[in-house]
């Protein structure tokens, strides 16, 4: 068993840890776990906006995704694809339309 997280919002990696969040043993797990340390960036990161005034709204759309998908140690997109489909999620990662918003 592995677990995840080193960086990030001050405790992020020791809070999601303790209640057992960080661990996995599968790829798919793996993903679930980067995804909920993104989340939660991403929710620490409105929250200093909004509070704080620090930065602006959406920043981390910008940061977190950047270095999110990609070999080893981060995901690769086959098994975000498989976690989309276990989900029933439906994923289009085809070319933006005209008119897509």
């Amino acid at each position: 068993m592995c677990t995840l997280g080193q960086c990030g919002p001050v405790g992020t990696s020791e809070v999601l840890s303790e209640v057992g969040l960080t661990r996995y043993v599968l790829e798919a797990e793996r993903t679930v776990c980067v995804l909920r340390f993104t989340a939660l960036f991403a929710f620490y990161s409105e929250f200093r906006v909004r509070v704080f005034d620090e930065g602006n709204a959406g920043d981390w759309q910008y940061i977190a995704p950047a270095g999110l998908i990609g070999d080893d140690p981060l995901v690769d997109a086959f098994s975000l694809g498989q976690l989309a489909e276990r989900r029933d999620m439906l994923v289009d990662n085809g070319p933006a339309r005209i008119g897509d918003v």
